[in-house]
């Protein structure tokens, strides 16, 4: 089995911010960002197994700069660990103009090799470390990867109690599956769902602050099941907690199939969206208790501020 080094990995996907991406504040919109990560991500996954992979799962992304109209975003990718179907890849996002550019983000994806059967494919490759450097990205991944496996494990033994309630401050949406939702093997593309979450959330958070928000953070996700085309796909949203100048907003994605009289969790998150004045500060939302999920959403504001303090921006 061939293997090659981590650097020699390494994929670069450039993208030039026009108007038409972005929000009303004229930053770059979080889901179409959410979007090209993933795309970068895909990319890079096909390229070194040589064959179509879907999306297993996405660690949380923290949007630590915004990213305005004209802006280049060039998103950095390398893989960093290759199980027997499955591969680790770790991305960094840098915006800014020419060579002025900064981190503004950064996530890791796990992808599946899968055959045109829509089997689970043995890759042909290995990655290896050639430095002290590569040797702790190494271990990081598969210290995830584990970490990855029994979070989802401990998900089957106790699906999340969350629900979301009919009330004010809940959305949801349905929409069909159409061809060019999909990528591979008649699969909705991860993407595409990412932009619909950020969408839904965005419009609730709005909804609620009566003033612009924009997307903060993106928690880890797990995509359980695929939608196919022809299926109907279902959105939910509702505010989970409110704090003082942000909000986290819990999200549910299902796929039914009539016919089968079949529904099926293909994913779940949480999402933290900021309220901007008009100078594009935060500023202050009205006070808002949602008694079942707000101490679980403390535990979970912890983890994003240990988060963001533990990124690496060199």
């Amino acid at each position: 089995m061939e293997k090659i080094p981590i650097s020699k990995t390494k994929s670069e996907y450039i993208r030039i911010v026009f108007p038409e991406h972005a929000n009303p504040i004229g930053t770059l919109y979080g889901g179409l960002m959410m979007r090209w990560i993933l795309d970068a991500g895909m990319l890079l996954a096909t390229k070194f197994t040589k064959g179509p992979c879907v999306i297993g799962s996405m660690d949380s992304i923290d949007f630590i700069r915004p990213i305005k109209v004209g802006d280049i975003v060039r998103i950095e990718s390398f893989v960093e660990y290759v199980g027997n179907t499955s591969l680790e890849i770790g991305l960094r996002v840098f915006s800014g103009r020419y060579d002025e550019q900064r981190v503004a983000s950064t996530s890791h994806l796990s992808f599946v090799a899968m055959n045109e059967r829509g089997e689970k494919r043995k890759i042909p490759y290995k990655v290896y470390p050639e430095n002290s450097e590569e040797e702790r990205i190494y271990k990081e991944a598969i210290e995830r990867r584990e970490r990855r496996k029994k979070r989802i494990e401990e998900w089957k033994k106790n699906p999340p109690e969350f629900e979301v309630l009919p009330s004010k401050w809940s959305i949801s949406t349905q929409r069909t599956i159409f061809p060019e939702d999909t990528l591979y093997l008649k699969r909705v593309y991860g993407g595409k769902i990412l932009m619909i979450m950020d969408e839904l959330a965005a419009i609730l958070a709005r909804r609620y602050a009566k003033g612009i928000c924009v997307t903060a953070s993106l928690d880890e996700m797990d995509f359980f099941a695929p939608g196919y085309i022809g299926e109907i796909l279902h959105v939910q949203a509702t505010i989970s907690a409110v704090f003082r100048t942000s909000m986290e907003i819990f999200i549910k994605v299902f796929a039914e199939n009539p016919e089968k009289e079949e529904i099926r969790n293909v994913v779940t998150s949480f999402m933290v969206f900021v309220h901007l004045d008009e100078k594009g500060k935060p500023k202050p939302l009205p006070e808002f208790h949602y008694q079942k999920l707000l101490e679980s959403a403390l535990e979970r504001k912890k983890v994003r501020l240990e988060r963001r303090r533990n990124l690496n921006l060199e």
